[in-house]
């Protein structure tokens, strides 16, 4: 990265981190990484669950990667799957099987599903109930 790029990078997070705070809805997206509070976890092996949510990939793998992010019921827990290259549509209560996979050793795009508006110059997004519930985050494969 060019040092003017950088110098412009730095100063606009530090502007980001400079305005005021939000209300309990909505977070500043300079200051709260939710994704941060994932847990990644191995699949070691097959498993059932019901699908509750599902955001498949929003393009084709090829220069980039991309993902689903499947929120699935499996048993009493609720899990977190995310699905390289899976842009299949998957209906909410379907029973699915999940495969184990490796994560990836390349950066990977997920879909996103939180809302994002600006107000006063300030960046907020609005996490799903997913996003802040469900830390148990693991990748494998639909079927």
């Amino acid at each position: 990265m060019k040092p003017l790029s950088v110098a412009i990078t730095v100063s606009f997070i530090l502007l980001m981190g400079s305005c005021s705070g939000t209300n309990n809805l909505f977070y500043n997206k300079s200051k709260i990484d939710y994704k941060a509070l994932w847990q990644y976890s191995y699949l070691s092996d097959t498993i059932n669950g019901i699908m509750i949510n599902h955001y498949p990939a929003k393009v084709f793998c090829g220069t980039s990667a991309t993902a689903s992010l499947s929120i699935i019921k499996v048993g009493n827990d609720t899990i977190r799957l995310l699905d390289l290259c899976n842009m299949n549509k998957i209906d909410t209560g379907k029973n699915v099987t999940i495969f184990p996979a490796e994560k990836p050793q390349f950066n990977v795009s997920l879909p996103s599903n939180t809302a994002t508006f600006m107000r006063n110059d300030t960046i907020y997004e609005m996490p799903s109930e997913f996003d802040l519930k469900i830390v148990r985050t693991m990748w494998g494969q639909i079927q």
